[in-house]
């Protein structure tokens, strides 16, 4: 494989916590956040509880991830690929912990969004697919990769790997390191797409027999939090923090769950600038905390 990285991935920070801060592509005048009024006590709780409940799963995910990184190890591919950004947490743990046990074999650590591809999927447009394969792809094709997705959920994003593994080469592999419990088997697609169930259920056929697709079943309806989404924020332009949380049903602010969308605000009579420098530090050791949490988790021998 050329030593030239492929110019469409997105690479991990050199400091390893930094992507707690991330631009996020689903802010839009059409729909403007709301804003809410909470106090650090409750966000500090929130984080706290964050933390916890991201050790119980991966008290569950540990033998799939410590599996995979046994595969990588032996298998070597050229690069690791984690999908959109609900897997970035995991990428930065598994560089630290594969750059210890492998050196400079270790595989490079790239972040891709898979929103085109699987929207070209659903369109059932073959002339799209192999568009946006050739030119997200360009640079990878035939190089042994590793696409590590959080969930398998309804397949699309395996099958719109599967469905142009050709054009990618045959040393493409696809690790999901969960099951929703919540999505029926097989999975049907939902939605109004030009592709029908049954172009889709037989795409799944097709990723559920391909050796190289591998679906650890450990049934978990969101990894960490939904999505793990919470663990990204977006400075905006006007000072204010936007907050992506992806609260479970166990974990509140107030009396009522935050809105992905809301707008994470001081309460009144609260220097605002302050609130949000003490907001940051929590989302990112709450960060930090998770990623040395699945740092542990690969490292342990149980």
């Amino acid at each position: 494989m050329s030593e030239k990285k492929p110019s469409f991935l997105s690479k991990p920070d050199k400091k390893p916590d930094t992507e707690s801060q991330l631009a996020s592509s689903e802010n839009s005048s059409a729909n403007r956040p709301l804003l809410v009024s909470v106090s650090m006590e409750q966000i500090r709780q929130v984080n706290a509880d964050s933390i916890q409940h991201a050790g119980r799963h991966l008290e569950l995910i540990g033998p799939s991830l410590r599996d995979l990184a046994n595969r990588i190890e032996h298998e070597q591919p050229d690069a690791l690929i984690f999908l959109d950004k609900s897997a970035r947490p995991l990428g930065t743990p598994f560089m630290r912990y594969l750059r210890e046990k492998m050196g400079t074999k270790a595989p490079a650590i790239r972040f891709y969004n898979d929103a085109h591809l699987k929207q070209a999927y659903l369109d059932n447009d073959k002339e799209e697919l192999e568009k946006v394969a050739k030119e997200d792809f360009g640079e990878v094709l035939n190089a042994k990769i590793f696409f590590i997705d959080e969930t398998y959920s309804r397949g699309r994003g395996a099958a719109a790997l599967e469905s142009v593994q050709s054009i990618l080469g045959p040393n493409i592999y696809y690790f999901a390191l969960t099951t929703d419990p919540t999505i029926p088997s097989p999975p049907l697609h939902r939605g109004d797409f030009a592709l029908t169930e049954e172009q889709h259920q037989e795409a799944v056929k097709r990723v559920t027999e391909n050796p190289n697709f591998v679906t650890y079943p450990n049934p978990i309806h969101n990894l960490f939090t939904r999505d793990l989404s919470r663990l990204y924020v977006e400075e905006r332009g006007d000072g204010s923090t936007y907050g992506i949380w992806g609260i479970d049903d166990d974990v509140q602010l107030s009396d009522r769950e935050i809105s992905i969308r809301d707008v994470i605000v001081a309460p009144e009579g609260i220097d605002q600038e302050e609130f949000q420098r003490e907001f940051r530090s929590s989302v990112f050791e709450t960060v930090r905390a998770i990623k040395q949490k699945i740092y542990d988790t690969l490292s342990s021998t149980t």
